[in-house]
């Protein structure tokens, strides 16, 4: 089982990371319901949990030394109003899960990803007018083996590997399409 710090070491790099206005938790009951936050839950598997089979497909072209951990975003991101979730106040507050597995890879590589990845969901999500709705909107891709080709992904990807690199040294590999 991994450690409390380990744990925490790997919300302090998605938090460094990431905009002021993701919220990055590791146990859903910390989640903010305010306008315009983003609560990403990591969900992270014990080292002797089963991985599921759509968890053991990898994306982009990788060196094998610095292969990414298994893992990925569940579901896409879910959009909805406060008013609609029982508060006074309104807005709409969206929410997403990444799923890891740290003892199989580079985690760190993996999170830079998703986190593209979601921007690129929420980018959708913008185009669809998603946060002017009352209702509740699910944003999931469309074409899961086209993402490298994704502008939006591949310029969230670049964003975010200049941000780990600058917080922690560490470098991604660029992308390959």
């Amino acid at each position: 089982m991994l450690s409390n710090d380990a744990k925490e070491e790997i919300r302090d790099f998605a938090d460094r990371i990431t905009p002021k206005n993701w919220n990055i938790i590791l146990h859903p009951l910390d989640a903010q319901f305010k306008p315009r936050v983003f609560n990403l839950f990591i969900s992270i598997g014990d080292e002797n949990e089963e991985m599921p089979e759509d968890q053991r497909v990898e994306y982009g072209h990788v060196d094998e030394e610095n292969r990414p951990c298994p893992g990925g975003v569940t579901g896409g991101v879910l959009f909805s109003d406060l008013r609609e979730r029982g508060f006074e106040e309104g807005g709409k507050v969206s929410q997403a899960v990444i799923q890891i597995w740290p003892y199989r890879g580079d985690w760190r590589l993996r999170l830079v990803r998703e986190f593209a990845l979601l921007t690129a969901y929420r980018r959708k999500a913008l185009g669809l007018k998603a946060h002017k709705g009352e209702e509740t909107v699910i944003v999931r891709p469309e074409f899961p083996d086209e993402k490298l080709k994704d502008r939006s992904f591949s310029k969230a990807y670049s964003l975010f590997s200049k941000r780990s690199e600058e917080a922690f040294g560490h470098k991604m590999p660029s992308l390959k399409i």
